[in-house]
């Protein structure tokens, strides 16, 4: 059981990546993140190339682009890490499947992604949010198939019941031992990190939204340059 909040999809897919008969233990789980950073890059490039209509000669370097950056690189490297890199392939997985049409997969995977960083999707939520009530104002949704997505995005989440369930068996990491409803909820919402991520400081809060503005600014050194053009693009294009 790790840390806060638990990360039991990553943990398994660790798990299944340490079978591999490919050197020790240890860098097979870190082939579990490598992997995530390298299917990100494939998602980026299938969205760039179907729903921008970018041609490969250009989707396919801007969507390796994503490599370049002061964190994801590094990440994929790590077997910690990996869980941005994760995050990152079920944020472009959900926009995927919201922009094809393809309503049931996306809560879904929804749902599943909550169980590796809830924070980061909770974070992108809002935009899902806005995908998807323009499809109801456009009624392609309906009521009926609502409530099946919601019902696909509880799925998702059941693979939390693998934290109750591994540490009633008292693995030698057993990180607040969540075995009772009081000690799962305290690590699934982080509240056990009272110091850290509860703190009432206001100006903590501040400081750390200011670290990650700036973060996200420098995370693609000069390529932000690119934006402007592209707004000119899409002005240009659509002034009337």
């Amino acid at each position: 059981i790790a840390h806060p909040p638990g990360y039991p999809l990553y943990t398994l897919l660790g798990r299944l990546f340490s079978l591999l008969p490919l050197g020790p233990p240890c860098i097979r789980v870190n082939l579990l993140a490598a992997f995530c950073g390298a299917f990100a890059c494939y998602l980026l490039f299938g969205l760039l190339k179907d729903r921008f209509n970018l041609g490969t000669p250009l989707a396919a370097p801007f969507a390796m682009l994503w490599m370049s950056g002061v964190t994801a690189y590094p990440a994929s490297l790590s077997a910690k890490n990996g869980i941005y890199q994760l995050t990152a392939v079920f944020l472009l997985a959900v926009l995927g499947s919201l922009w094809r049409g393809k309503r049931l997969p996306a809560f879904f995977l929804f749902g599943l992604s909550l169980t590796n960083h809830w924070m980061s999707m909770v974070a992108a939520a809002g935009g899902f949010a806005y995908l998807v009530l323009i499809q109801l104002r456009g009624r392609e949704w309906g009521a009926k198939e609502l409530l099946r997505g919601s019902a696909l995005t509880l799925v998702g989440l059941s693979l939390y019941l693998y934290l109750p369930l591994r540490s009633s068996l008292d693995p030698l990491v057993n990180w607040a031992h969540p075995v009772d409803w009081g000690n799962f909820l305290g690590h699934v919402t982080r509240a056990v990190d009272k110091n850290k991520d509860f703190s009432g400081d206001v100006l903590l809060w501040v400081r750390q939204g200011v670290f990650y503005l700036r973060s996200a600014l420098w995370e693609f050194t000069g390529l932000a340059l690119l934006a402007p053009v592209g707004i000119f693009a899409a002005w240009r294009g659509g002034r009337r």
